[in-house]
């Protein structure tokens, strides 16, 4: 299928939104290198415009260099951004958009507990079916995790599942049919926007500012038409690491309770900070989904998510889980229960706590001209970019530098409200000496003009 830009919502002149159609479809690989694009009277055609606008909008494209031409041949995606003699290849690539936490390479927990798994008798057993919502012990642990945030439930309302990716899942599965509408952040992880479009879910985002999501918004939208749910990440929120402040995480549990909307609450980095706000589990007065995991907390490989569900709708997500997976990984669970119950899960959050402060302070230290969202417990920053640098232009660049970031694009739930800013994730590092020598890239390509901008014709 031949291309064709989505221009409703963009600015005039339209030689110049075509141009930056094709900067952000790049971005998000709709476009990929080396791929020829429709020729210039086709498109026109498509577009209900003039062959010359198309005409400039390529070579604006080209200026930028997005675009390359070869007589005879066409017009292609460049395989690469011109201008740039050290750009890098995928292999030397500094992945600071993989948000992950770091991993303690010196510690030797995941050794030992294989061993003393190994040393164990029936241990085959954890090779059989594990029926959700999960073995009795596994569930206990989940609920002590829970508490360690301030959530105290009955182990019996716990369901484990394969992450808390896998938890949303089952949740929403449970609360909204094709077409309802679910309310979130106006930015959030792209796993949210993925799961609507796989459900058919319709998302409205909230209004935010520095401090989150404003909880006025759900009750403005509540009187306008009826919510499934609210899926709100109040604590180390993804991408701008904000922490919601305790009035208005009961100002949300309040107005949900009022139009007995429930709550979705994602605190798969609540662990991390210490002595942080109550979740809003603790102020609802109506139904309230508590998620947490292990993935962000301890280990990106332990995939183990924790689904704290009302008592009366704990069968449904049991059995939401059970159809979409069936089972969760018994041998998986069984290392997050152990850790839970001899205290290494602690040792492992310290040890972030102790590491995420050291790498903000780091992109504080080389960040410090530029305007950032953070917080010290955190392993992500969202980076607001000069007004002379678009986010697209702005990725592509640092990538042939480089450096992998991730755009804005990638997380609005309205793609006609893109904020000028990237996230910079600083755990997938292998160390901090890697992380700063991206970020170190990352200012350098702050610092220089942008690629159209450096372009004489």
């Amino acid at each position: 299928m031949k291309w064709v830009p989505e221009l409703q919502h963009r600015k005039p002149p339209l030689y110049q939104a075509i141009a930056e159609a094709i900067s952000d479809d790049i971005t998000s690989q709709r476009l990929r290198p080396g791929m020829l694009m429709p020729t210039h009277r086709w498109l026109a055609e498509q577009l209900g415009v003039h062959v010359g606008t198309v005409t400039r909008a390529y070579a604006e494209a080209k200026r930028r260099g997005h675009l390359v031409g070869e007589v005879g041949r066409g017009t292609y995606v460049h395989t690469e951004l011109s201008g740039h003699n050290d750009s890098a290849s995928d292999t030397d690539i500094i992945h600071l958009s993989v948000n992950q936490p770091a991993i303690d390479f010196e510690n030797n927990a995941f050794n030992e507990a294989l061993a003393e798994l190994s040393g164990r008798h029936r241990l085959m057993n954890l090779l059989d079916y594990q029926r959700a919502p999960g073995r009795e012990h596994h569930r206990i642990a989940g609920a002590k995790w829970a508490a360690r945030t301030g959530v105290n439930v009955d182990p019996s309302c716990i369901t484990v599942t394969n992450g808390a990716q896998q938890a949303l899942m089952a949740t929403m599965l449970v609360l909204a049919q094709p077409d309802s509408l679910v309310v979130t952040e106006s930015l959030n992880y792209p796993g949210i926007r993925r799961l609507a479009d796989l459900l058919h879910i319709r998302l409205h985002g909230l209004e935010m500012d520095e401090h989150g999501v404003i909880p006025n918004g759900l009750r403005d939208i509540c009187l306008k038409e009826p919510v499934a749910a609210i899926i709100v990440t109040p604590t180390i929120h993804n991408p701008t690491a904000s922490v919601l402040p305790a009035q208005r995480r009961k100002a949300l549990a309040d107005i949900a309770a009022e139009f007995k909307v429930p709550i979705v609450e994602d605190d798969s980095y609540g662990h991390l900070i210490e002595d942080g706000p109550p979740p809003i589990h603790t102020y609802a007065q109506y139904d309230c989904y508590y998620i947490c995991g292990t993935s962000k907390s301890l280990a990106p490989g332990l995939r183990v998510g924790y689904l704290t569900a009302p008592v009366h709708m704990v069968d449904y997500i049991i059995n939401a889980v059970r159809t979409t997976t069936w089972t969760t990984a018994s041998l998986m669970a069984e290392i997050a229960s152990m850790w839970i119950e001899d205290g290494t899960a602690d040792r492992f959050v310290n040890w972030h706590r102790v590491e995420t402060a050291a790498r903000q302070k780091i992109a504080q230290d080389i960040l410090c001209e530029y305007t950032l969202s953070s917080h010290p417990a955190s392993y992500h920053l969202w980076l607001n970019l000069p007004s002379r640098w678009r986010v697209a232009d702005f990725v592509l660049t640092a990538k042939a530098r480089g450096v992998d970031v991730t755009p804005s694009s990638a997380f609005s739930i309205d793609p006609n409200q893109l904020p000028n800013a990237v996230r910079i994730s600083l755990g997938a590092p292998t160390s901090r000496e890697v992380m700063q020598t991206g970020l170190e890239i990352v200012v350098k390509v702050l610092q220089s003009r942008p690629l159209a901008q450096m372009v004489v014709v």
